[in-house]
């Protein structure tokens, strides 16, 4: 293999010399456009880079290292993109090689629009538009697409036309006169023209077919969007579905999990979605169920084609085709409990919608979406409320904290109010920016005026998804963990000088309870071969969340400092790759349940890497939670577990004993503690049996011991006084 390597490279090298071209960087292309396969694609552009780079050909430098740039931005790893593009542009500034520049500032522009940095991404459009040196007409093409298309999602639709229209004689490309064509009817549709709108709508449609490619959701979803605007409900209708053919097909599409998730949520399907509560031959129930059926097609499909994936069950084949999701008479009537309510968030860019859910009705209501005040007020919250109170801004008193509260909880949840008064559990499934919300904390108004949080009246599960939920509960369970026999694995860093309440943490659980290991080691063997009877898997350390690269998130248990020959992470996507069949995970670290938020398939990071593994819950947090009050609230957890309440109403108990002490009532002190998945089942712990400690066992020897002196030394004297009368 080796030998066949170096041939491959001395080939390559001297295909580069002759073309200029790297055969890998030909290959990575191919892999991605007629593959789908984007992490593929990226190992191919990483040896182009190095052949060009190995034999001094800095031109050939370009090309593989725009691709690897490109790779990063798709998968979400914006700022590693971006530096690479800013650093090819100034080496072609440095080397003279000026007919790059434009190009690379389109990409740029690329980035920026994918990060949603919108004024950025025009900016770089527009560079690359008036820059001082010949424009290819690709390049010409994909900035005049990419600064409409920026220009239309900052509502400026006149001014996108304007671009679009620049140059009316200009034949563009193909592979950009898709994207134009629907700019073009976006724009004449905001500014009321739909005739028109739809005239471009077919215009890319027909571009679409002639290219024959595999993404070509938008212009069904165009043309659906267009016939609506004009009253034809049916032609709307037949769009619409058509759209989600195109759009699940293009995601099976895609043969890796990353990949796949990029093209898998369903921000454009809640978008064109209103469509769905317009059909005048449907009744209202009729048509908010089919609304509700069209989104969980979509909503963490890859999540859980993760979790049932055959090779970790077990099972032969590779395909999740033919894995269905759940609908709405299922949930209601095989899949809820009484007394528990689902909430199902799904957001688009505008607006969005709220489903919420019992066994005996179902109610939609609309919810402010992406573009809109809400992300702003909930970062905001979140800073209130999970900030030290020592740091907080400002003095906030008891009735401040209650007004926030109740407004936010109204904001969020006033449209269901009622129906959250009336339930006990709430298991409640996220979307986009609603995932950072501490709905504990979230308070509605009683029918008497007044106003509690939501954690002391109800018990709170983060779902992921209704399907999710659905596949949790209709499996069997790992292995019976009611039994007083399950054992936990207790993860500890070699280090834990700088977290002495997690190790509190673990020496309390080896002191308290049998069956417990304690595992040191780093990456995958930390989680390999992990007893059969382990019902609980215990993370005491410091975690590392990782934005741009979510699956490179880590637990960090090897050394942090000074030179080491391996990687002192457990990574999350070795995580997400073993098998770990227990019921709970617990990562009482720091913002161990935050991540990249996702259109649908949620937040990727360690908390889904668990799920994907096979953990039926994840007890997680959602900021940097205090040391100390953590160790505290985690004994208390595992008194609940121990006392035999499920995991989310042994977590509830903990977070109220700690709220109702006045020195940690403050919502940071436990109100960043989530629990993930279907938390309702049960882990029996075994105590250890009562014993003597070691100090007093040592100070009973000390009294057996100056007892057993005394005895002797009152028989010497007894002997000595009956020989002294003798």
């Amino acid at each position: 293999v080796l030998g066949k390597e170096k041939s491959i490279l001395r080939t390559n090298a001297r295909f580069t010399e002759l073309t200029g071209i790297s055969a890998d960087d030909a290959v990575g292309k191919k892999c991605f456009e007629v593959f789908g396969d984007m992490e593929l694609a990226a190992q191919y552009y990483e040896r182009a880079l190095t052949i060009a780079r190995t034999t001094g050909n800095i031109r050939g430098t370009i090309t593989p290292a725009t691709n690897i740039a490109l790779a990063n931005a798709y998968l979400g790893r914006f700022e590693e993109a971006a530096t690479v593009f800013e650093s090819t542009i100034a080496a072609c500034k440095e080397y003279k090689f000026s007919e790059f520049i434009p190009s690379l500032m389109t990409r740029m522009g690329e980035v920026r629009f994918l990060q949603q940095r919108l004024n950025a991404s025009a900016r770089w459009y527009r560079r690359a538009l008036a820059a001082q040196h010949e424009i290819d007409q690709k390049t010409y093409d994909a900035a005049t697409f990419g600064v409409a298309r920026a220009l239309v999602y900052l509502d400026s639709a006149s001014t996108a036309l304007e671009y679009l229209d620049a140059d009316p004689e200009s034949r563009h490309l193909p592979e950009y006169s898709l994207g134009i064509h629907i700019y073009r009817s976006s724009c004449l549709s905001s500014l009321g023209r739909p005739e028109e709108a739809l005239a471009e709508a077919w215009k890319a449609e027909e571009a679409a077919q002639a290219s024959k490619l595999p993404m070509n959701t938008p212009s069904a979803r165009r043309l659906g969007a267009c016939y609506r605007a004009l009253g034809n409900h049916d032609e709307a209708m037949k769009w619409f579905r058509e759209s989600l053919t195109r759009h699940a097909v293009t995601r099976i599409s895609k043969t890796g999990y990353d990949w796949r998730q990029r093209y898998g949520g369903i921000g454009g399907v809640v978008d064109d979605a209103a469509v769905v509560l317009e059909q005048p031959d449907k009744s209202r129930p009729e048509m908010e169920a089919e609304l509700f059926d069209v989104i969980q097609r979509f909503k963490m499909r890859t999540l859980i084609e993760r979790i049932t994936e055959p090779r970790r069950l077990g099972q032969s084949g590779t395909g999740f085709e033919d894995l269905q999701s759940v609908d709405l008479r299922t949930l209601q009537e095989e899949i809820l409990e009484p007394g528990e309510l689902f909430l199902d968030f799904a957001v688009g860019e505008r607006a969005g919608y709220l489903f919420a859910i019992t066994r005996e009705s179902c109610r939609l209501v609309m919810v402010p979406g992406r573009y809109t005040e809400m992300p702003g007020k909930i970062a905001i919250y979140r800073q209130m409320v999970g900030q030290h109170p020592s740091r907080s801004a400002g003095t906030l008193g008891p009735e401040d904290v209650d007004r926030m509260n109740r407004s936010m909880g109204e904001s969020i949840l006033g449209g269901v109010a009622d129906l959250v008064r009336s339930s006990t559990v709430l298991l409640v499934s996220t979307s986009r920016f609603y995932g950072g919300v501490p709905f504990g904390t979230l308070a509605l108004p009683e029918e008497d005026g007044t106003s509690r949080q939501l954690l002391y009246l109800h018990e709170i599960r983060m779902v992921p998804s209704a399907t999710v939920l659905a596949w949790q509960r209709s499996v069997a369970k790992p292995a019976d963990k009611s039994a007083a026999s399950s054992g936990i694995l207790a993860l500890e860093p070699v280090r834990t000088d700088d977290l002495p309440g997690a190790h509190e943490e673990v020496e309390s659980l080896r002191d308290r309870f049998a069956g417990v290991t304690v595992r040191t080691e780093t990456g995958k063997p930390a989680i390999s071969d992990i007893p059969r009877s382990t019902g609980v898997v215990h993370v005491a350390a410091h975690t590392e969340v990782n934005d741009e690269r979510p699956w490179h998130s880590g637990i960090l248990l090897g050394e942090s400092e000074g030179d080491f020959d391996e990687d002192p992470y457990l990574r999350a996507g070795d995580i997400a790759t073993a098998s770990l069949p227990v019921e709970v995970a617990v990562l009482s670290g720091c913002e161990s349940a935050m991540g990249r938020p996702s259109v649908g398939e949620g937040v990727a990071g360690l908390t889904s890497a668990f799920l994907s593994a096979g953990v039926r819950s994840v007890v997680a947090t959602l900021w940097r939670v205090d040391d100390a009050v953590t160790a505290d609230l985690m004994g208390r957890f595992y008194d609940g577990l121990a006392g035999g309440l499920p995991v989310a109403a042994a977590l509830r108990q903990a977070q109220l004993d700690i709220g109702a002490m006045p020195e940690t009532s403050h919502p940071f002190y436990w109100a960043g503690f989530v629990v993930v998945g279907d938390a309702g089942g049960s882990v029996g712990l075994e105590r250890k049996q009562a014993g003597f400690s070691v100090s007093l066992l040592l100070v009973l020897l000390g009294v057996v011991a100056l007892a057993s002196m005394l005895w002797i030394f009152n028989r010497f004297n007894k002997l000595k006084n009956s020989s002294a009368s003798v």
